[in-house]
């Protein structure tokens, strides 16, 4: 008579999934964002960056609503998912069926491309420099900031399907610019002031004075790039974000009609927002590659605060075009339920549920 029915074992239902362990393996750490009162946003004075432009056409950036906001508690990712954590994320058992398809080679490889390994870059002159002396300018030194393991750079739609694919979601505004900046409301995670000397900068002189078939012609530009944001590279945020002192942007999700520009999603960065990356597309002959262009686009640095926002749309409105560039950008990842990892390791059963379609939106 088979008695295998009356073993114990038998009935027991198979182990819940862990996915806080699962994160933790990939070197995915949330932090809190404590239950509380939060100073967000600002006023037009916060518009202005630590470096202007000459002409702007639009504002660019713009700042979120200010005013008090209570945080219900949250949790974030402590940095921008990289592309090791999400190699490693892909290669668990229990998520590689869930994940697969997400990314595309072409995110892999743009991600990929982010990477520094060596502490110096050397610089060719530009054709303003060139100009300017009669004899050829030297390539320039800089010290870079190292990128051994790069943030996933991808589009709004993967970001989301990334995150709901591991029961997650994008910060939203508030939660970011809350974990960011802190109950005092600071202007940037270090504190209130931003020091260019600080910084590594560099400064292209894509200025040209030439004869053509059309005429004289002469274009006077100006743009800055960050090589490095110095001490500021190892900050940690009052809720212990890390990687915001960082070329590039990220990703943040909103309520449709919650902020002026009406889109429920909006790009964030300390490094740059349109006001130096909106020139150089319109690209001017002997300045600049426009392929180089793409991969250096990161690096344009206006030193925006916290507070600051814009939106692919908002770019390519006032800046005719450029908004693609900014069509890719990291992210991190957020849960809402204040009971925090425990409300992490709950979501359980993830292989019962397969991943939305690349392409499409959570509901959130």
């Amino acid at each position: 008579m088979d008695h295998m029915s009356d073993d114990p074992r038998s009935s027991r239902p198979p182990p819940r999934f862990n996915l806080s362990a699962a994160l933790a393996t990939a070197g995915i750490t949330m932090e809190a964002v404590p239950p509380g009162g939060y100073s967000l946003g600002g006023s037009a004075d916060d518009q202005s960056t630590a470096i202007a432009a000459p002409v702007i056409s639009a504002p660019v950036p713009r700042v979120t609503p200010r005013g008090e906001w209570t945080c219900p508690g949250s949790r974030i990712s402590r940095s921008p998912v990289t592309l090791g954590q999400w190699l490693r994320l892909a290669q668990d058992p229990q998520l590689s069926r869930r994940l697969e398809g997400l990314l595309s080679a072409e995110d892999l490889a743009r991600s990929e491309a982010r990477r520094v390994t060596e502490p110096e870059v050397l610089i060719p002159p530009t054709h303003g420099s060139l100009q300017a002396s009669s004899v050829r300018p030297p390539h320039r030194a800089f010290i870079q900031q190292l990128e051994p393991d790069p943030p996933l750079v991808v589009s709004l739609q993967t970001a989301r399907a990334v995150a709901a694919a591991l029961g997650m979601e994008l910060p939203s505004w508030q939660v970011w610019e809350a974990a960011a900046r802190g109950a005092d409301g600071r202007a940037y995670p270090w504190g209130d002031r931003l020091d260019r000397a600080d910084l590594v900068i560099e400064h292209q002189n894509y200025s040209i004075d030439e004869e053509s078939t059309m005429g004289y012609y002469f274009y006077d530009q100006d743009v800055y790039f960050v090589r490095s944001f110095g001490p500021h590279v190892r900050c940690v945020s009052p809720c212990g974000l890390t990687g915001l002192a960082h070329p590039g942007w990220e990703w943040n999700r909103s309520a449709p009609g919650e902020l002026r520009c009406g889109e429920d999603h909006l790009l964030r960065s300390i490094s740059d927002l349109g006001t130096m990356a909106y020139m150089v597309p319109g690209l001017r002959p002997g300045t600049m590659a426009e392929d180089d262009w793409r991969r250096y686009a990161h690096r344009a640095f206006s030193g925006p605060t916290l507070a600051c926002y814009s939106t692919p749309a908002l770019l390519m409105q006032s800046a005719g075009g450029v908004g693609e560039l900014f069509s890719f950008a990291s992210f991190r990842l957020a849960a809402r339920d204040r009971r925090g990892d425990d409300a992490v390791s709950e979501a359980a059963d993830l292989g019962e549920h397969p991943h939305p379609p690349a392409g499409t939106s959570d509901p959130a």
